[in-house]
């Protein structure tokens, strides 16, 4: 069974179609990792780690990832993060705690109106 969550994070709001066991509550020492990512799921961490880890740890961005609008959740409340100025240096390295889950949307592209 699957079910909808909505994540609403600044004028954005995201509709997630989850499995229902990844809905409930997240054990306090893994962090999840979904979405448009090679390796989707949970790991066991026992302290906080960088986004940069994290995104080892699913091997990776698929070539369809919003690599713009990553929504991270920690302790009820989520934002969002845009890797490519973190990998810049244009903004701070984000750590991930145990507990937290990291969402990669899939980029979407606008198409040509038709005339």
């Amino acid at each position: 069974m699957r079910s909808m969550r909505f994540l609403t994070c600044g004028l954005f709001v995201f509709c997630l179609t989850i499995p229902s066991i990844l809905a409930q509550a997240q054990d306090k020492d893994t962090v999840s990792i979904l979405g448009e990512v090679q390796q989707a799921g949970s790991f066991k961490v026992n302290e906080p780690i960088s986004l940069f880890d994290a995104l080892k740890l699913v091997k990776g961005f698929t070539p369809y990832s919003n690599r713009h609008a990553i929504v991270i959740t920690h302790n009820g409340m989520t934002r969002r993060v845009d890797f490519d100025s973190i990998a810049t240096g244009k903004a701070s390295m984000i750590q991930i705690e145990p507990g937290d889950t990291v969402v990669v949307f899939r980029l979407v592209r606008s198409h040509p109106r038709a005339k």
